[in-house]
């Protein structure tokens, strides 16, 4: 129930956003994402792997505030985990993955530049923000020389010590081409740095590269 009311929340916001017209822009973006912990002093296997891949996909929205700044939230879907879990070690042979299914909502202030001549313009965002834990699975490997099933789970979240809120700082790096006045596509690369543990038991904070392929509509 929790889950459905915050749900109903974040599309509401999201609706409510979708009014704002004057020198604003709407716009989507989508794409790959490699994440992974920080577990601070936790001693790993050598040549550990601790990264998980995944995607994402987010609204845009954002408002105008000079010819080369905006103020925006880009409301979306994120993809992340942890390999190598240290939680398994060291009576477990072999890989534990867990992957963690967020809503996540940052608050971003961008600014452009354009390319003169051309119809590229380079831009750059930092924000902050905070993520919601929709759902979660584990995936147990064994060693290469043992010969046993890859194991798969859902996560009850109301069981296990996984925490539902996450936060934390972006910052990004892009370009855009302008196809005419109101539509650009662009190219972008984004880091995420949680700050919390997402796991009560054990040091691990999330960590995430994203590179995205979006577009953005202007309204005029």
């Amino acid at each position: 129930m929790r889950t459905i009311k915050f749900i109903f929340l974040f599309v509401s916001f999201n609706l409510f956003l979708f009014q704002l017209s004057a020198q604003s822009s709407f716009g989507f973006k989508g794409g790959y994402t490699d994440a992974w912990p920080d577990y601070g002093d936790v001693e790993l296997p050598e040549n550990a792997e601790t990264h998980v891949k995944g995607f994402n996909f987010s609204i845009l929205y954002a408002y105008q505030i000079s010819n080369n700044f905006k103020v925006g939230i880009e409301p979306g879907f994120v993809q992340r985990g942890a390999a190598c879990f240290p939680g398994w070690q060291p009576d477990f042979v072999g890989d534990t993955k867990v992957f963690l299914n967020y809503l996540e909502a940052p608050l971003m202030l961008s600014g452009q530049v354009a390319i003169p001549k051309t119809n590229f313009n380079v831009f750059g965002k930092i924000g902050f923000g905070a993520s919601y834990l929709l759902s979660a699975k584990e995936e147990i490997s064994p060693a290469a020389n043992i010969e046993f099933p890859v194991e798969r789970r859902k996560l009850d979240l109301e069981n296990e010590p996984l925490r539902r809120f996450d936060y934390g700082a972006y910052s990004s790096l892009g370009f855009a081409y302008s196809l005419n006045s109101i539509f650009e596509l662009f190219l972008e690369s984004t880091f995420y740095y949680g700050l919390p543990n997402f796991e009560e038991n054990n040091t691990g904070k999330n960590r995430s590269l994203s590179f995205n392929l979006g577009f953005n509509y202007k309204f005029l």
